[in-house]
């Protein structure tokens, strides 16, 4: 992602718009990215502390704390979410298999049955 792309984002960002891989982009260029972060913890700063004027809350004087706790928050809940991906798609990946298993097993039991029928008419008309 670029500089001006991720600026872009901010507020988006702070306003928590951004989900998915656009969210993941982002937080990779803002860890990489000095300037970047240096913009983004500007418009944090001013915007949280506008909402807490507005909410008429008392004032959090440890803006950069409260910054760097989103960023991690952010990173936890992208991590936690990538990981519910990919059980997700490793347990489809089981009932696909399952279902493979399933439909073998009922195809080669019907084609068992169907197997026996013949014999048993085979021997009884023998008999016979």
């Amino acid at each position: 992602m670029k500089c001006v792309e991720a600026q872009g984002l901010i507020t988006k960002y702070i306003n928590d718009e951004l989900t998915g891989e656009k969210l993941e982009e982002f937080l990779g260029h803002i860890y990489d990215c000095e300037d970047c972060r240096e913009e983004l913890e500007i418009y944090y700063v001013i915007m949280k502390g506008m909402q807490q004027i507005d909410d008429d809350n008392v004032l959090n004087y440890n803006f950069h704390q409260a910054f760097e706790d989103e960023l991690k928050s952010s990173r936890v809940e992208l991590v936690q979410s990538n990981t519910r991906f990919v059980i997700k798609l490793f347990l489809l990946e089981i009932l696909i298999i399952l279902m493979g298993l399933l439909l073998t097993t009922d195809s080669a039991n019907r084609n068992n049955v169907r197997d026996m029928g013949r014999f048993n008419g085979d021997y009884i008309e023998s008999e016979k």
